[in-house]
């Protein structure tokens, strides 16, 4: 197999390159009913040279493989985000809302949930009660900060740092949603970002 240029060859769940930087082109297609070869990380770009398989210019032939979920469907390859302008999501459901839940006078939570058919679930996860809630709750507001995992959408992780305004009261939330699939190197960095977001933010309305 030779290719000479920046011509990109498919494979299977394999996309090649002869250039030396992983390209953001080469998207995988399925070639035929053979199983995945075992990947030593997803979504990172590996580099992968055979020897004795050479381009036309004699040059080393390098493939840059990044493994995917395998057999990719249609409705798998990415979950849906909801992100459309005025769509109403439970509060004690999302990042954001248990970020400013967590930091309401406990007499205002309990009006806000004052019945079992106030907490609604999407996934089948979530709180069933307001102990539950409460206990959640009390956890996030002592760390800073709220997290959901996979409590809107099957395959989705968020976390929020709730903004108050200058009376001290929660009015919003800085939020960021991840792939939950996909294990950050430190999670702790990217909700470091999002509190000192939120704080600035805070100190602003202020």
């Amino acid at each position: 197999m030779s290719s000479t240029g920046d011509e990109q060859v498919t494979t299977g769940n394999i996309a090649s390159s002869t250039s030396d930087e992983p390209g953001t082109g080469g998207s995988s297609s399925s070639g035929g009913d053979e199983g995945p070869v075992p990947p030593e990380a997803y979504e990172r770009w590996l580099k992968v040279e055979l020897p004795g398989t050479v381009c036309g210019n004699n040059s080393q032939y390098k493939f840059f493989v990044n493994y995917k979920e395998y057999p990719a469907k249609q409705g798998e390859l990415e979950p849906p985000l909801v992100t459309a302008v005025g769509v109403l999501l439970p509060a004690h459901l999302t990042a954001n809302g248990r970020a400013i839940l967590a930091n309401l006078p406990v007499q205002q939570l309990r009006a806000l949930y004052n019945k079992p058919g106030d907490f609604t679930s999407r996934t089948g996860r979530g709180p069933r009660s307001l102990e539950e809630l409460q206990t959640a709750l009390a956890l996030e507001r002592a760390q800073g900060w709220s997290e959901e995992i996979e409590l809107i959408g099957a395959g989705l992780r968020s976390a929020g740092a709730p903004i108050f305004d200058l009376h001290g009261q929660p009015v919003a939330a800085l939020s960021c949603t991840w792939r939950s699939r996909v294990l950050l190197r430190d999670p702790s960095e990217l909700i470091g970002h999002l509190v000192a977001g939120a704080k600035e933010i805070t100190r602003r309305l202020q």
